[in-house]
Order: C-alpha cells, then sequence, then structure tokens
C-alpha cells in the first residue's frame, strides 16, 4: 500500500456530525480588533463571503477578533507585510478595539484544541487558500449551533496567538453590542512589533508619494537637451 503525499493539503470537509465538539470557554481577558482610525464602530460583521470563516450561504456572517492586541493587528497586517516589514503608514490609520468578552455568545467551537483533531480538523483550516474548504466548516459548525469558533491566527506564530470568528447578521454592529471609549493607536505597538516580532518598520515615503522627477531642461537656442546629440 503506498502512503499518502505528505506534500499536499489533507484538510477534509466537516463531518456529517459535529455533536460533542470541543467549545471554548469564554475568555476572561479583553479581545482585540484592528481596524481604520476612522471606524468609530469596530462591531462590522463582513457578509461579503471574503473571510477565511464565513459561513457562505447561511445570511449569517462573521466579525473577527484576536486574543490578544498583536494578534488582531497582526491578522490584519498579515496580507500587506514582504519579507518581514510593514510600512509605517500601515500603522498611523489604524486603532485597536478592546472589546468585553462578556458580549460573546457561550457556543464557541474551539478549533485550537486537540479533540478536534478526532474530526478532522488540522491548522491547514487557518493557513490554507482559497478559503472554500475552512468556509466550509464555518457553514457546518452554525448549523450544528454554534455561534462562532476559535482557530489559530495565520500570521502571528506566536504559541497563544488566537483569533475569533464570531457568527451575526451581516452589517455595522447588528446585535447593538457596546462600543469601546477608548482605542488604542496601532502605531503605539510599533517596539513591540520590532523587537517582539522582529518585523521591520519602514518609514521612507512610499514610491507612489515622491514627487516625480523633472523633465530635463531643453536648449533654448538649439532645442536639443543638455548632454544630447543633434542627429
Amino acid at each position: 500500500m503506498s502512503r499518502p503525499a505528505r506534500d499536499r493539503a489533507t484538510q477534509q470537509p466537516p463531518p456529517t456530525s459535529l455533536s460533542g465538539f470541543p467549545t471554548l470557554v469564554r475568555p476572561r481577558r479583553r479581545l482585540w480588533r484592528a481596524g481604520r482610525s476612522a471606524h468609530a464602530n469596530p462591531w462590522w460583521f463582513d457578509g461579503s463571503g471574503a473571510g477565511r470563516f464565513d459561513p457562505i450561504g447561511t445570511g449569517q456572517a462573521s466579525c473577527y477578533l484576536g486574543t490578544d492586541r498583536l494578534a488582531g493587528l497582526l491578522e490584519v497586517l498579515g496580507p500587506e507585510m514582504a519579507g518581514g516589514a510593514v510600512h509605517v503608514d500601515d500603522l498611523t490609520t489604524r486603532s485597536l478595539y478592546p472589546l468585553d468578552p462578556a458580549h460573546l455568545p457561550t457556543l464557541i467551537a474551539n478549533l485550537a484544541h486537540r479533540r478536534a483533531a478526532g474530526y478532522g480538523v488540522t491548522n491547514e483550516l487557518s493557513t490554507m487558500t482559497p478559503y472554500h474548504r475552512p468556509q466550509q466548516w464555518a457553514t457546518a459548525l452554525l448549523g450544528a449551533g454554534f455561534r462562532g469558533l476559535r482557530y489559530r491566527t495565520r500570521f502571528d506564530p506566536g504559541p497563544s496567538a488566537r483569533g475569533l470568528a464570531v457568527f451575526g447578521p451581516t452589517g455595522l454592529n447588528p446585535l447593538h453590542w457596546p462600543i469601546p471609549e477608548t482605542t488604542t493607536p496601532a502605531v503605539t505597538l510599533r517596539r513591540q512589533l520590532e523587537l517582539g516580532c522582529g518585523i521591520t518598520i519602514i518609514d521612507t515615503p512610499p514610491l507612489s508619494t515622491l514627487p516625480a522627477a523633472p523633465p530635463p531642461r531643453m536648449d533654448q537656442t538649439t532645442g536639443t537637451r543638455p548632454g544630447s546629440k543633434e542627429l
């Protein structure tokens, strides 16, 4: 019997029954959501289907949170980082919102629990692209009565970094949860990103904002540029 190839994705669809699937005890610490500074309400449930754990075709959407500030920020910055570097503008335009876990629903599936392996869960759910298979799992868990799921984060390799996808109606704060009165500017985490994560923060202006070089001056008598030869 040939051995299965190890250099391909092995994550399978969810099983028919998710009865007894491990659940998350409601966290006591604050949760964090990173967003644009202009956003005054962090409770955004995106129903576009662009998120990893969006429950497609259910009429529900997902709001994505981090279990700590860096986890929440790195999940947002991840696609913008190249070679472990990010531009400072990506920090100055964002804030982190502390959110009270008391508002979370009680039944949250825990994909980061070892017992989830018995249901066919692998860490590929947190890293694989495209998102079709993770969305299958989100849809199945919602159908099994879960109101969200806990998962390992893709862009924070730290041992304790986790994310939460909370299910709810599509839109801006459809559940009318309280909005935090204070926020943390993402740029204040610069030293933690540099020292704790080894990420390079680029301060130079992006090429798109640099002034264009002036065209060479024309010689008013010959109509040629300095240094050019007439043919």
